[in-house]
């Protein structure tokens, strides 16, 4: 398993040698990561480019380096797609208050993701603003709705029920 935030600033190395960064990463309301936002590191267009997780090479990427089944050249010709503007930045969601049935609990810590199928696993929500133990993670199962706008992730559980699930 990896986070979101451990993935930020993760090398990423084509056949022929290493392309950028990793930025952010994007996902749909499935719940599955769709993208990579890779910094090239180029300040003109194409110098950030969406990478489509199928690309990784999984026995060959490590700690903090992905290794990806293409060249360069077929990385530089990626671009941003318009088909991004439908999913969301898990950079962006990382910080949102995150809402329980019963009133706020915290905020969005962080995002959890199963390194072989690119499946968000869990969220992890701060809870200690509410009661001591810190994190929490919660299976996204669980989020109800995240409000863009409000900046909020609502869950299906209440407070009490969440506090059973920082003990397991």
């Amino acid at each position: 398993m990896s986070s979101v935030r451990a993935l930020r600033g993760d090398k990423v190395a084509a056949r022929d040698g290493i392309v950028g960064r990793v930025d952010d990463v994007f996902f749909d309301h499935r719940w599955a990561v769709r993208y990579f936002l890779v910094d090239t590191g180029e300040r003109r267009p194409g110098g950030r480019v969406l990478i489509a997780p199928g690309s990784v090479e999984p026995g060959l990427s490590g700690p903090r380096k992905i290794r990806l089944a293409l060249t360069r050249e077929q990385i530089k010709g990626a671009g941003e797609e318009a088909g991004a503007a439908r999913l969301r930045s898990g950079a962006d969601v990382i910080g949102y208050a995150v809402q329980a049935r019963d009133g706020p609990i915290g905020s969005l810590r962080d995002i959890v993701i199963d390194d072989d199928t690119w499946a968000i696993r869990g969220v992890v929500v701060d809870t200690r603003p509410w009661w001591p133990g810190g994190e929490v993670r919660v299976d996204p199962q669980h989020v109800e709705r995240i409000d863009w706008r409000g900046r909020k992730v609502h869950l299906r559980l209440t407070r009490k029920q969440l506090k059973l699930q920082q003990k397991r």
